[in-house]
């Protein structure tokens, strides 16, 4: 996803969530697909694939882009079927095969979309985000489901961090809590669609996490500055 630039309302640069979160995540999952990648380069089919489509592979990093690529573009077509557009299908087979799960499943709730993709900044706190959808659900209760779809390996712990920021931002700007959140995981291989759902409490201790490595950036940066200022006298 293109990164984007939060400020606030004089004009001052924040830093988003993912930002934040992204500085303390955990490196494991990022650091053993690599491994994992290297190790199998020489037999490894979706290498032989990419090498046939795009031309020769010559970096692990050359992967890594197109599987975000791929994850790009299928959130896109997801956000584009909710909304109703007409658009083409994809012709990437991975982007195809993934969009065509998501249709299936998307029909078989009762969601209804209020907004997509609505750029938000905490003039209090000093961030921003963008989250990806707010619906409502009518099934329960009239609930107000905050979703995001995501398309990685797994669903990772950070991600109630990312929805209780998103839903502090949401409280903030619209004036009310989600009910709920719900994590889609579109995968790029033929697993099945999965979801992981955060209810309002869990939503409030995300934030309460966040929060802290919030702080944390901001004495971050400053201990930077710091040592910026020693390396400038010598």
């Amino acid at each position: 996803m293109p990164t984007i630039r939060y400020a606030l309302q004089d004009g001052t640069a924040v830093t988003g969530t993912t930002t934040i979160i992204s500085e303390f995540k955990n490196p494991g999952p990022l650091l053993n697909w690599t491994y994992k990648i290297g190790f199998e380069s020489g037999k490894n089919q979706q290498l032989q694939d990419l090498n046939m489509e795009h031309g020769p592979i010559q970096h692990w990093t050359d992967l890594r882009d197109t599987a975000g690529d791929q994850g790009t573009l299928i959130h896109d077509y997801a956000e584009k079927h909710i909304l109703g557009e007409i658009y083409e299908m994809p012709s990437d087979e991975i982007v195809l095969a993934a969009h065509l799960k998501f249709k299936e499943w998307w029909s078989q709730q009762d969601y209804k979309v209020e907004w997509t993709e609505k750029n938000m900044v905490s003039e209090k706190l000093k961030y921003g985000g963008c989250p990806d959808v707010l619906a409502i659900q009518e099934s329960d209760h009239f609930a107000k489901v905050l979703i995001d779809f995501k398309t990685g390996k797994a669903i990772y712990p950070e991600t109630i961090l990312q929805m209780g920021a998103y839903d502090n931002l949401i409280h903030e700007t619209q004036g009310f809590h989600c009910d709920k959140a719900i994590i889609v995981r579109i995968p790029k291989d033929n697993r099945k669609i999965e979801t992981k759902i955060f209810s309002s409490s869990q939503l409030k201790l995300g934030f309460k996490q966040f929060d802290l490595l919030r702080k944390a950036h901001i004495n971050n940066f400053k201990l930077k500055k710091i040592f910026e200022k020693r390396k400038r006298k010598k």
